[in-house]
């Protein structure tokens, strides 16, 4: 053995001798103070005639809490204003779920008026929302849907969606776009007595996603969607094109897409842009993480609110 060679051999047995130890090290680190909040997220249409908020607290990031009762509150005060005036006062949903708070608005919330929530709880600070609804996009000149326009590179197909709007001039102003449609699954439950088995089907909404856009309008929203910014079309006729997977199906029970246009409030659209940064950067040490946006005085969560309208495409 030469000698560099036994200078190596030695170097790394001292490295594997101390490896040991320095992996099973114990570090002792003070947990970093935190102000005990309220917590709550709550997004309403102008077509809602009833609002449910869950309300809940936040604990301290190396906070181990077993019991999953102790991230709810009950106890606590929720009111719903409209115009500066209260008009209802929400009821815990029941004994057991007494952190849901649930009421019967006195009207659907309307485009333009200013609506408020007022939470508080002996044990925290009180906390307050506003936000004003947004006015409705009414001017939507075009929903076009075409199927199998091109392919990927494994030979899926992609379908097209087509979509102009005017935007009204001299307002910022905020929109999301969905595109979706009705599934379903069959959910097997087991055998009765018989040997017969038990059969329920399930449906939901999936969401079609769209391709990589370059369009400088367009970010990614929460749940899938696709955020606006009027900033560059003040004004002007926005024509939105986008290439997207359809999602799967049942040939036997075909179902229509349902295009979903919203006009959301300004703090709407950056949690919603937030949210989406925030989960695509989770778990990535080499990108800097993302604050989730906040609009809740003295809390943590949203309130937003959306005009939205529905059509059908096929």
């Amino acid at each position: 053995m030469n000698r560099l060679a036994i200078y190596l051999f030695c170097a790394l047995s001292v490295f594997g001798a101390s490896c040991e130890g320095f992996f099973s090290q114990v570090v002792e680190i003070d947990p970093p103070e935190y102000e005990k909040s309220l917590v709550f997220h709550q997004l309403l249409s102008d077509s809602e005639d009833s609002i449910r908020l869950i309300l809940s607290r936040n604990h301290g990031i190396l906070e181990v809490v077993n019991d999953d009762r102790k991230w709810f509150v009950s106890g606590a005060t929720v009111e719903w204003w409209s115009g500066g005036q209260k008009a209802l006062t929400l009821s815990p949903l029941s004994a057991d779920s007494a952190f849901v708070y649930v009421g019967k608005l006195p009207a659907a919330p309307q485009p333009g008026q200013t609506y408020e929530i007022r939470v508080s709880h002996p044990d925290y600070l009180p906390v307050r929302a506003e936000q004003q609804m947004p006015q409705p996009t009414e001017a939507i000149s075009d929903v076009k849907l075409s199927r199998n326009v091109s392919s990927d590179q494994y030979g899926t197909k992609l379908d097209e969606l087509e979509v102009s709007f005017k935007d009204v001039a001299g307002v910022a102003q905020y929109y999301e776009m969905r595109l979706i449609k009705e599934e379903q699954f069959v959910l097997y439950q087991g055998q009765d007595s018989m040997g017969n088995w038990l059969i329920d089907t399930i449906r939901y909404e999936a969401n079609a996603y769209f391709e990589n856009t370059f369009d400088p309008n367009i970010v990614s929203g929460y749940n899938n969607t696709i955020l606006l910014s009027d900033r560059y079309f003040d004004g002007a006729t926005y024509k939105f094109r986008g290439r997207f997977y359809a999602p799967y199906s049942e040939p036997e029970d075909p179902k229509p897409y349902i295009f979903i246009l919203r006009s959301v409030s300004k703090e709407y659209y950056f949690w919603s842009k937030s949210y989406e940064q925030s989960s695509q950067n989770q778990g990535n040490p080499f990108v800097e993480p993302v604050s989730v946006y906040n609009n809740l005085e003295n809390g943590l969560g949203i309130f937003g609110l959306y005009s939205e309208r529905r059509f059908e495409v096929e």
